[in-house]
């Protein structure tokens, strides 16, 4: 994600008071104004229906079940206790980042002056009512873009970033962005470029005007973040895959990530540092394309999609590679070479992936550089029965398993 701060110095900060903390407000006002400049009070009202679902997403919370089944017991959702609470949009005018833990636990880069004024908060409120965590902050420039997207959505969190005053009459009568499905794919990509850091590694030549065969292929540095944010139904045994619906239509969602081993961790970081804006939609750049679209079919596939020997050949047109014919696509052994080769110049390795629903053509994998996978004849048996069983059977399959957890 490469959003800018309002200037070098200054940057926005969300914190919403809980219903714990809800009595105290006049006093976190005050607390509020010696550090910050109070920029907007803002009445947010969720719906009941969609409280749990919201609760979730904004914690960046998997969850494995359609929306009936939602946990209602989460602390998360016992944090915020209610579907009405003020949310404060703050400017801090000399933002100090240092590396601090959290109460999750987790050791990053945050903003330390919206950290000290929460825990000066929630020992306030705490030693009024013995209520823990009643507030809720941003902690540095990004999650405020991620949170600002949920909780206000697209066009007040882009004037926001543009340092234009939200003209509005300070309350927001709506759930987080997404949470009844998303209206259309222009939607979903404008806010992805506010909040996560992506790029669609195939199938993205009609969008955002269409997707024909209703999936998404990503890849970030954040896959939770992401899922969170499109509201991702996420699978309980492999959360980097679900569904969504765009549109009215259900959409299968695959989401790589760095270190996944879906290809070298480098090569994959390379895709994403290289990315290009086309069309309001991150893609590779055109070199990255070819070079991960050709392994993608010869690596992770024993077939190659009719569509994609066009989709090779303009590319190798447009980067005068005169070697490339499209007859490699169908010789494994010419193939094997050329992505051999190109691992070999940029030091990448193979190894093999996390998802371990991913083909690997033996014939490929064994001429790469790198660490090779165990012949498992389990693993193939496995692959072969998924690939033949109708998808309703899977999706029985799940229902028995999720119940059986149950």
């Amino acid at each position: 994600m490469k959003n800018k701060k309002l200037t070098t110095n200054e940057e926005y900060v969300l914190l919403a008071v809980w219903k714990d903390a809800m009595p105290h407000k006049n006093i976190i006002e005050q607390e509020i104004c010696k550090s910050f400049d109070l920029s907007h009070a803002i009445e947010i009202n969720w719906s009941n229906e969609n409280f749990v679902l919201n609760a979730l997403r904004l914690y960046e919370t998997h969850w494995f079940t359609e929306l009936k089944d939602l946990p209602t017991n989460s602390g998360h959702i016992e944090k915020i206790g209610s579907t009405n609470f003020t949310l404060y949009v703050l400017k801090d005018c000399n933002p100090q980042y240092r590396y601090k833990p959290s109460v999750s636990g987790s050791v990053e880069l945050c903003n330390i002056n919206i950290m000290n004024l929460k825990e000066k908060i929630r020992d306030y409120v705490f030693q009024k009512n013995n209520k823990k965590f009643s507030v809720h902050s941003t902690n540095n420039f990004n999650e405020f873009c991620f949170q600002s997207t949920l909780l206000l959505g697209i066009n007040k969190t882009e004037c926001l970033l543009k340092g234009q005053p939200l003209n509005f009459d300070g309350s927001h009568s709506e759930d987080l962005i997404g949470s009844k499905g998303w209206k259309n794919w222009n939607e979903v990509f404008r806010a992805l470029n506010l909040s996560c850091n992506y790029v669609v590694l195939r199938g993205f030549e009609e969008l955002p005007y269409n997707n024909p065969e209703k999936d998404l292929d990503l890849l970030t540095d954040d896959f939770q973040r992401l899922a969170s944010l499109l509201g991702v139904f996420q699978s309980s045994s492999q959360p980097y895959k679900g569904t969504m619906f765009v549109a009215g239509e259900r959409i299968s969602v695959d989401i790589r990530y760095i270190g996944d081993q879906y290809f070298d961790t480098r090569f994959q970081i390379r895709v994403l540092e290289n990315r290009q804006l086309k069309n309001g939609i991150y893609v590779p750049r055109d070199d990255d394309y070819f070079f991960s679209l050709l392994y993608h079919c010869k690596v992770h596939k024993d077939s190659v999609k009719p569509k994609y020997f066009e989709i090779l050949r303009t590319l190798a047109i447009k980067l005068e590679l005169n070697w490339f014919d499209n007859s490699m696509l169908n010789d494994d052994k010419k193939a094997k070479n050329i992505l051999a080769g190109y691992y070999r110049a940029h030091r990448y390795i193979y190894m093999s992936p996390i998802d371990e629903g991913v083909y690997a053509n033996k014939v490929i994998v064994d001429a790469l550089p790198g660490i090779k996978p165990r012949f498992n004849i389990i693993r193939v048996i496995k692959l072969k029965i998924r690939s033949i069983t109708p998808n309703y059977l899977l999706d029985l399959r799940r229902f028995f398993l999720n119940f059986i957890n149950k």
